[in-house]
Parts: structure tokens; sequence; C-alpha cells
């Protein structure tokens, strides 16, 4: 299970289709040799970026990744 299923689940508020969306997300905005907390805080500002109001995958990403630079 990775960092952000297991926190959403954690949280009990994702339906599993928006469970999925955050998934390829998380996958598609990792970095080479991040460490677990840093994916760890990788899931949890994808999880927090949707709650307030982001949620389409393309915008999603793009907000992650130029965070990462």
């Amino acid at each position: 299970m990775t960092p952000l299923r297991d926190k959403a689940m954690r949280m009990g508020v994702l339906r599993p289709e928006e469970l999925d969306l955050l998934s390829e997300v998380f996958e598609a905005t990792g970095l080479p040799g991040e460490t677990p907390s840093e994916r760890e805080g990788r899931a949890t500002k994808i999880i927090a970026y949707y709650h307030t109001g982001i949620t389409d995958k393309e915008r999603l990403i793009a907000v992650i990744k130029r965070m990462q630079h």
C-alpha cells in the first residue's frame, strides 16, 4: 500500500474513485531516491490540495511537480 492510500484510508473520507485519482497523481509525481518521509509528505500534500478543491488530475500533478523544483 502506498503512503497516499494508507493516509487516505486512515482519514476515511475518500471514495474509491477519488483514491484511484490521487494514487495516479502520487505515482506520476514520485522522484528517484525519495525517502519514506518524503513520500509521506508528498502524499499529505496531494490529499491537502485535493481537499482545497484541486480535483483535476493534471492540475494536481502540475502543482506537486512545481513544488518539487
